[in-house]
């Protein structure tokens, strides 16, 4: 346990992505050309990571290839060009580079309020690692200094959720006896830190392996904090519980049964056991895998026929049930899972099939990415190949960081395979389907050996980051600049009156401008952010009427009139 050693292979890394709701928005576009962000600084299967605010504004984060420092670029609202690099370094000494186990994280990345980003990483110093939370700003810049979370000790972290609102969650585990799974969270985006909550704690001896940990965490709209964790192992069992409540109750609330899934020790060296996110309709949603036996499988050796289970429980309160069964008795259907949430959930999951020696498609040993949806709030859909790859040998397996996400349309845009004929290697394109009923478009090379962002903003822009085959260089891909998109119309928040200053509340995503004309009676009379109404003006309608502009047009949206008190 207190050297835990590094994973040679891994088919896949988990993620888990929340994507604001908005009623309607421009479908998503083709991804374009790469662009690089970073040369040379990161080697397959490194963590880069990508987030998106509200407002549209884009930053990636990734570690260099010393791992002393820390890289963040944005791209603004409303603009196709990255801004230039924001070096963080760490304390002498302490590094943030090398690889972890697929179910814990190296580098996180979160959009955490209307205005800041978060990053959490794990840091090492000879033996010794800890867990370091920094707030930035939409520019990219630290606002304040880092906060340790954990350690220094043998400490590992495995997931990072926030909100809207900026309240955020982290969750790690010690390597103690009995071994801590733990969760800190931070109320506001400008608050400080919690203390930490443990969740579950295990005894060391009873765990089979670092493969078979589960902690993860979600943050649900209303507040309602989301922390589950392994309970017990047995030679064929693994229980997870859970802790569920705002975050001054979280310390004291009782631990719920999540679910006792069997023998998932063996399918869990090869990805994550667990992903959970919370969705709009209410609804927290987990993703187990759960075996149902053991088959050989040649390349692999023995592995566990698996199928995932969804669980699912109000945000609020209420007991985790069983939502759907995705997979066929007999399948190995590997995690990880990435859960978006957009109006309902998807789950993309992995299937490893048949016998060795095969081409894409036929019925040998292979790969199928899979995902299922949840439709709004309703049930869930049988699960959809999205693509197929053959494997020929032990050789052709590497790392593969897949991503899904759901456009605010109603896209499912996922990242799949495509096969490399020069060498047996993989590396990353893009599949797209405009609903759920429509069908998958082709998927055409990205470029990188590992897709470890895909986010799509309120306005139907889609970007996705990844390590470049061959060069090591971080690169994204990003569609069109949409016009700027409404997400909450202009309104005058409230009566106006005379002698008093008047506000006009709006919200618009990939707006790089913004102007805006108060109107009396249909007569500009300020182009202020505020207009404080006359003695001349009582009895008149006013109207607060907002232009937000970028490079591909401008939107404008126009308050109703209120009459001047």
């Amino acid at each position: 346990m207190r050297r835990l050693g590094v994973m040679a292979m891994t088919l896949a890394a988990t993620a888990a992505v929340l994507l604001p709701a908005p009623a309607a928005s421009a479908p998503v576009g083709p991804l374009g050309a790469p662009i690089t962000l970073g040369t040379g600084v990161a080697p397959p299967g490194a963590s880069q990571q990508l987030a998106v605010l509200p407002d549209g504004t884009v930053a990636a984060a990734w570690a260099d290839a010393s791992g002393a420092s820390l890289v963040v670029r944005v791209r603004p609202a409303g603009n196709s060009s990255w801004g230039a690099p924001t070096v963080i370094p760490l304390a002498p000494g302490w590094s943030a580079s090398g690889a972890v186990f697929p179910s814990l994280q190296q580098l996180v990345l979160r959009a955490a309020g209307p205005m800041h980003f978060l990053l959490v990483w794990r840091e090492r110093n000879g033996s010794f690692q800890r867990i370091q939370a920094q707030r930035l700003s939409r520019s990219g810049a630290p606002v304040g200094s880092h906060t340790v979370l954990a350690g220094p000790d043998y400490v590992y972290l495995a997931d990072v959720a926030t909100n809207a609102s900026g309240r955020a969650a982290v969750s790690y585990f010690t390597d103690a006896s009995p071994t801590p799974f733990s969760v800190r969270v931070r109320d506001t985006e400008s608050s400080s830190w919690r203390p930490a909550v443990t969740v579950t704690s295990v005894p060391v001896a009873s765990i089979p392996g670092p493969w078979a940990f589960v902690s993860r965490v979600a943050v649900h709209s209303s507040g309602t904090v989301c922390a589950i964790g392994s309970a017990s192992f047995t030679p064929s069992t693994v229980a997870v519980r859970s802790k569920c409540a705002p975050p001054a109750a979280l310390g004291s609330a009782a631990t719920q049964p999540v679910g006792t899934f069997t023998d998932t020790t063996t399918i869990g060296s090869l990805g994550p056991l667990v992903t959970m996110a919370a969705t709009p309709e209410g609804f927290i949603v987990a993703g187990i895998a759960a075996s149902t036996g053991t088959v050989p499988f040649p390349i692999l050796a023995p592995v566990m026929p698996t199928v995932v289970r969804v669980r699912e429980r109000p945000a609020d309160s209420g007991a985790w049930v069983t939502a759907a069964t995705l997979g066929q008795p007999g399948e190995v259907n590997v995690l990880p899972l990435a859960l978006a949430s957009a109006g309902g959930a998807l789950v993309q999951f992995e299937r490893l099939r048949g016998a060795v020696g095969s081409d894409s498609g036929s019925p040998g040993y292979g790969v199928d990415q899979r995902v299922a949806q949840q439709q709004g709030s309703g049930a869930w859909t049988p699960a959809l190949t999205v693509s197929s790859l053959g494997i020929s040998s032990s050789e052709s397996i590497v790392p593969l960081l897949s991503a899904a996400a759901l456009g605010p349309a109603g896209e499912v845009l996922v990242s799949a395979p495509v096969p490399q004929p020069a060498a047996p290697l993989w590396t990353t394109g893009f599949v797209r389907r405009s609903s759920w009923s429509g069908t998958w478009s082709s998927s055409t090379g990205m470029g990188v050996t590992t897709t470890s962002g895909l986010v799509i903003a309120a306005s139907g822009r889609a970007t996705a980051l990844g390590v470049q085959f061959g060069t090591g260089d971080v690169i994204v891909v990003q569609s069109a600049l949409p016009k700027p998109f409404v997400r909450q119309s202009a309104r005058i928040t409230a009566v106006p009156r005379v002698g008093v200053a008047s506000v006009c509340g709006f919200a618009f995503t990939d707006a790089a401008s913004i102007t805006r004309q108060w109107r009396v009676n249909g007569v500009v009379r300020s182009t202020a952010s505020k207009y404080t109404p006359t003695s001349a003006d009582r009895g008149k309608t006013l109207v607060c009427r907002v232009t937000a502009a970028n490079p591909t047009g401008t939107t404008v949206s126009a308050s109703p009139g209120r009459t001047v008190a």
